[in-house]
């Protein structure tokens, strides 16, 4: 019986010290404060169990003190489900502290997420809502309206300013805008009837085509409104300009004067085709009429059009009695090969095109001597 007493006094106390143990490695393995990474193992308190000690935890006071082989083998696999309960509890832990710490993250993440997201919505309010930009803003729409405005107030200024024959007519409309081009000194007191809108020679191209027709006595035989002739002025010594017109004398005459040449041209009434037996001159100068702006509705001008029914061709030739210099001004969609024709057999043309801001206007053709030595 003592022996016995002995024996079970060892086992509570092998009981209490293994109980000590276990409540240890528990504590270790429910401690909420820890974390894992992959570097990190969790080192659990060594236990050497004997199969005496295993044979002494599962047998009652009353049971045989030597255990059976069967006895042995319960103990072992008592003994193995403790350690799987162990490292069940010890998965169980680092997977709760995986996914406390993943929680954590993606709370973390979510809230700069949605921090980012208010503080660019408050950038786009702050924008939306500037004064600073918002007052720009009204001021370039403001502006915006002041322009139409003004736009509008000079348009009806323009028209109530315009002369009463432009304003009554569209088409004088946009040749009255080019009027600078048609008369460098318009506003010096230039008068132009409405025929000579549209059919007096660019002040440039004129002032170009004198050059070339540089000589001492010039005649120009269609002067119209004077817009060549008075170019002429600067050039030559003596110019006669003719027109059938007595008008256009009169406004020929007025538009030298505002150029201050008017003593250097003789002005004459009649028609140039009657007068040409009685003229002497070094160069003729020929601008007939083209019919209008109506040339510009066919592809090819023919150069009969010109002067019906007398034609482009009699009125050259009857030119070359007088001289062999004359310069050509037809429209710009003349037929080319008609002017090469004038000059007949063995005879040179120089075909020159007149441009004026970049745009093509009219083509002159240059006889004789007016021809340049490099053409």
């Amino acid at each position: 019986l003592c022996v016995v007493c002995g024996q079970a006094k060892q086992f509570l106390e092998t009981e209490v010290q293994n109980s000590a143990e276990d409540a240890a490695v528990r504590a270790a393995l429910s401690y909420d404060g820890h974390s894992s990474t992959d570097d990190e193992q969790l080192v659990l308190p060594s236990r050497s169990i004997s199969n005496a000690n295993r044979e002494k935890r599962r047998l009652p006071l009353s049971t045989e003190i030597c255990p059976s082989v069967e006895g042995d083998m319960d103990l072992a696999e008592s003994d193995y489900e403790d350690m799987d309960q162990l490292d069940e509890q010890y998965t169980t832990s680092v997977e709760n502290v995986e996914e406390t710490q993943l929680e954590k993250k993606v709370t973390e993440d979510e809230v700069s997420e949605s921090t980012t997201k208010e503080s660019v919505m408050e950038n786009i309010t702050s924008i939306e809502v500037h004064p600073d930009d918002k007052n720009e803003e009204e001021m370039v729409v403001k502006k915006s309206q002041q322009k139409k405005k003004k736009k509008k107030q000079n348009k009806r200024t323009s028209l109530t300013s315009l002369p009463e024959e432009i304003v009554s007519n569209k088409i004088l409309r946009k040749y009255w805008i080019r009027r600078y081009q048609l008369f460098s000194k318009f506003d010096e007191g230039i008068k132009l009837d409405e025929e000579s809108w549209f059919s007096v020679t660019p002040e440039r191209v004129a002032s170009h085509i004198a050059e070339r027709c540089r000589c001492d006595l010039i005649v120009d035989a269609f002067c119209g409104a004077g817009g060549s002739s008075i170019q002429f002025a600067f050039t030559c010594s003596r110019v006669i300009a003719i027109d059938i017109d007595p008008n256009k004398i009169e406004l020929a005459r007025h538009n030298a004067d505002v150029y201050g040449v008017a003593d250097r041209i003789e002005f004459v009434v009649g028609d140039f085709m009657t007068l040409i037996p009685t003229l002497r001159a070094d160069v003729i100068f020929l601008s007939p009429p083209w019919g209008g702006p109506q040339y510009k509705n066919v592809d090819v001008y023919d150069i009969e059009s010109i002067m019906e029914p007398i034609g482009g061709t009699r009125l050259y030739q009857a030119c070359q009695n007088v001289t062999d210099n004359i310069a050509y001004y037809v429209p710009r969609n003349i037929n080319t090969d008609q002017l090469v024709m004038l000059a007949g057999p063995g005879g040179s043309v120089e075909i020159e095109q007149n441009f004026l801001e970049k745009r093509l206007v009219a083509v002159t053709a240059y006889y004789g001597e007016l021809i340049h030595e490099q053409a």
